[in-house]
């Protein structure tokens, strides 16, 4: 490592802090460090001859901000009155001629947290100079609902300006549902990370947009133009008359820990009665005679075991009775959201109580029961991560994988057209070929096929509740309600007290206990997959 890259790493917070205390914007501030950065690189073999290194990057990063000042002045003069804010001319210290004006600019920065009604009013009266009449008139509304909202902005500004800044770092949440849905992206909420930080910060308590841009240091507009999306799928409600509350429940560190410290002591001794009843009946399953049934005996073991510990978990008996109401969504669809911190923002403080604890949570979760359906034939897949993670199959490829199914058991010639679909099937692990024709890397059962599965299955699932017995969810139910806040709705917090389900992580267990074993990289593609003719 250079004497540069050595100093960009040591100094790196540092510098970031100087460009925050100076800009008061986490983009800026980010802009402004970078160009400290390249400032210190231009000096090259210079750095090497340095004694006081602390003072000479404070003096390179002083600089540096008073040209970012002149280069920026476009940007960041927007006031139409010159003599009021005269920003970085050609002064001999711009240092402090920012230090003036730090104030003006600290109000300008809080009028963009406002909200639309609220920046527009505070604009035209103090950057237009129009009346509290004329404004009125612009936007419709009586002059008395006017000078409220310059009251009100009056006060809220005084309050802010008053404040300390933090930084507010953005959190990625990992999204699911159960349910249906017909937007997968579920209003930007699985992929949009603003949308995502909106539903962060009115999560415990119900605020103003004005509050959400304080918190999060983003321009109300920005934040104004999710919120009726939000709305509209019931993700956010309102609250009296100006402020947004999250109606779904984000798992935290906290609540994942808890979570997982259960399975880890309650599991165990009902995956292993779930792994011998499926031993004691596997040549009986095999003797069913549908497609795949002859993958190896390691992979089919990971696949009927998560498939059986989805039958155990979605039995009437396991469940605990709650108000079953899905939410309706406005798109006409219904679905609970599942949502929890990024592996990356609760990683440290799981390592904390134990590197074991950590090691369940992120190889004992993954996407499991997805289940899709496509010209007759349905799919079930489940996901451990300590094996694969994988995109949910689509329908194309579940009619590719009919088609396959078809010329296997009717010995039909394969067309051009089928050597490409088996070609595509084979890259992606669903089929293997040998002699020149395909074969199934999976269980691909019949209807009839599925059937005498499903008989065998219940069989395992009497022996298991025999020797177990089916009360886990309940005690899971009892143990989980002191980790739910009190802040959430009764039918949210039934939902998540009631929602116990984990069938990747009864295969974790058997995993580390070596009755599960490792499998190659292709059998990876397809295991713990499942399809029938419907």
């Amino acid at each position: 490592m250079d004497l540069y890259e050595k100093l960009a790493k040591e100094y790196a917070k540092k510098i970031f802090g100087f460009a925050y205390s100076k800009t008061k914007n986490f983009h800026d501030a980010e802009d402004l460090s970078q160009d400290i950065i390249l400032a210190l690189y231009d000096k090259g073999e210079e750095l090497a001859e340095i004694e006081n290194m602390d003072a000479y990057i404070w003096r390179v990063s002083n600089y540096t901000w008073s040209n970012f000042l002149r280069k920026n002045k476009p940007m960041w003069n927007t006031l139409e009155n010159a003599e009021a804010y005269v920003f970085a001319r050609d002064s001999q210290n711009v240092e402090e001629d920012y230090i003036k004006k730090d104030l003006c600019e600290r109000m300008r920065r809080e009028v963009m947290y406002l909200s639309k009604m609220r920046r527009d009013i505070t604009v035209m009266y103090y950057y237009e100079n129009k009346s509290g009449a004329e404004i009125a008139e612009i936007l419709g509304i009586p002059a008395a609902t006017v000078r409220w909202h310059m009251g009100e902005t009056k006060k809220l500004l005084k309050e802010r300006i008053d404040m300390t800044d933090t930084i507010y770092t953005p959190k990625k949440l990992q999204i699911f549902f159960s349910g249906n849905a017909n937007d997968m992206s579920l209003a930007g909420l699985r992929n949009d990370l603003l949308t995502q930080n909106i539903c962060i910060v009115c999560g415990k308590k119900a605020l103003t947009v004005e509050e959400m841009a304080a918190e999060m240091g983003m321009n109300a507009a920005f934040i104004e133009n999710k919120l009726d999306a939000l709305l509209y799928m019931n993700y956010l409600e309102k609250v009296g008359a100006n402020k947004y509350k999250t109606t779904f429940f984000i798992k935290d560190a906290a609540f994942v820990a808890a979570r997982k410290r259960f399975e880890m002591e309650n599991l165990p001794p009902l995956a292993y009665a779930i792994y011998k009843a499926i031993k004691n009946h596997l040549e009986e399953i095999k003797a069913i005679g549908f497609l795949g049934a002859d993958i190896s005996e390691d992979a089919l073991m990971w696949t009927l075991t998560t498939r059986v510990a989805h039958d155990y978990s979605i039995l009437p008996e396991f469940c605990v009775p709650f108000n079953r109401t899905t939410p309706m969504r406005g798109d006409g669809s219904r679905h609970w959201i599942k949502a929890s911190y990024s592996m990356g923002d609760i990683k440290e403080e799981l390592l904390k109580e134990s590197k074991e604890l950590w090691d369940h949570v992120r190889l004992a979760g993954g996407k499991a029961g997805a289940h899709s359906s496509a010209n007759g034939v349905c799919f079930q897949q489940f996901d451990p991560p300590v094996l694969c993670t994988r995109n949910i199959t689509s329908s194309k490829d579940i009619v590719n994988l009919k088609r396959i199914y078809t010329i296997i058991k009717d010995g039909c010639e394969i067309s051009e057209h089928d050597r490409e679909i088996i070609a595509i099937m084979v890259c992606e692990g669903y089929v293997r070929m040998r002699g020149g024709r395909p074969e199934m890397s999976l269980p691909f059962m019949s209807k009839e096929e599925y059937a005498r599965f499903c008989d065998i299955t219940k069989v395992i699932l009497s022996e298991v509740i025999a020797e177990v017995g089916i009360d886990i969810g309940k005690r899971y139910t009892e143990y989980i309600k002191k980790y739910i806040p009190e802040y959430l709705s009764d039918v949210e917090r039934d939902y998540q007290a009631a929602e116990f389900y984990e069938p990747n992580a009864f295969a974790y267990v058997l995993y580390k206990e070596g009755l599960l074993h490792d499998i190659s990289e292709d059998e990876k593609k397809s295991v713990c997959s499942i399809a029938w003719e419907n």
